[in-house]
C-alpha cells in the first residue's frame, strides 16, 4: 500500500511536465489561433478584432498565466471550448471515447492472439526457419513507420 501511494505521488510531477511541455511546444508550434480562425473566414480582419478575440480567449496573456489558468480549470473539469469546432472539449472527448476504447482493446486482442502463437512457433523451431522468418518480419514490422502501414 505504502509503495503504491509513493508511486503516485511520484507521478504528479511527471504529469505536470508532461502536461507543462505539451502546453508549450502547442505555443512554440508558431501558428496563431486566432488569426487563423479569422483568415479562414475569408473577411478582412482589424488588428483591433485580432486583439479583441485575443483578450476574450485569454491569449493576450504571458505563457505561463495562460497555462496556470488552463491547468486550473482542467483539475476543475473544465477542458473549454474548442477553437476550431466550438464545442465543449470534454463533451466531444467524451464521444469518441468508446470508439477509442474499443480500438485499444481490439488492439491488444488481436496483439495476443497473433503474438503468442508466433512466439511459441519461434520457441519451439529455435535456430530455424520459421525462427529466422518470424523474427525476421517482426523486425520490420515494428521498424516501419505507421504512414507506410499496409492496414489503412
Amino acid at each position: 500500500m505504502r509503495y503504491s501511494i509513493k508511486r503516485i505521488l511520484q507521478l504528479i510531477p511527471i504529469l505536470f511536465a508532461i502536461t507543462f511541455l505539451s502546453y508549450a511546444m502547442m505555443r512554440l508550434a508558431g501558428s496563431d489561433v486566432v488569426e487563423q480562425k479569422m483568415l479562414n473566414t475569408g473577411q478582412v480582419v482589424s488588428e483591433a478584432q485580432l486583439q479583441a478575440a485575443k483578450a476574450e480567449l485569454g491569449l493576450d496573456k504571458p505563457f505561463l498565466v495562460q497555462y496556470f489558468v488552463w491547468l486550473g480549470n482542467l483539475l476543475q473539469g473544465d477542458m473549454g471550448i474548442s477553437y476550431v469546432s466550438g464545442k465543449d472539449v470534454f463533451e466531444t472527448f467524451i464521444s469518441k471515447l468508446p470508439a477509442t476504447l474499443f480500438l485499444t482493446v481490439t488492439s491488444i486482442l488481436l496483439t495476443i492472439i497473433i503474438s503468442i502463437p508466433l512466439g511459441i512457433i519461434s520457441a519451439v523451431y529455435k535456430n530455424k526457419i520459421w525462427d529466422y522468418l518470424i523474427r525476421f518480419v517482426s523486425f520490420v514490422g515494428n521498424s516501419m513507420p505507421n504512414f507506410l502501414s499496409l492496414w489503412y
